[in-house]
């Protein structure tokens, strides 16, 4: 099996609208995933068994309108959202198959 640095890859990056992991084992993103792909305004989670917080996700990409969190059961709060700057328009969450996510108070969806 090969491994490549994604800062070697010879794309456009900055091109790049959406982000798509599937089975990703780590609780949230790199911190420096942002810095890489500039323009992103899509991101998804699939079968992300450890994702634990979206914080990362949403202070990196500030042109980011969409995120979708299906089958991820680590994720069990919203509060990291609260990360979202000011500027971002959000305008889509999707939330799927999410076992222990729980939204039961107002407090939980961030200030």
């Amino acid at each position: 099996s090969t491994s490549t640095n994604i800062n070697t890859v010879p794309l456009a990056l900055d091109s790049i609208r959406g982000l798509h992991f599937v089975g990703y084992s780590f609780p949230h993103l790199p911190n420096n995933i942002g810095q890489v792909f500039t323009n992103v305004k899509l991101c998804s989670f699939m079968s992300c068994g450890n994702l634990a917080s979206l914080s990362t996700t949403v202070k990196q990409f500030p042109s980011l309108s969409s995120l979708s969190v299906i089958d991820c059961p680590s994720l069990a709060s919203l509060s990291s959202l609260s990360a979202v700057p000011e500027d971002i328009n959000l305008q889509a969450l999707r939330f799927n198959n999410c076992k222990n996510l729980r939204v039961t108070e107002l407090d939980d969806w961030g200030d």
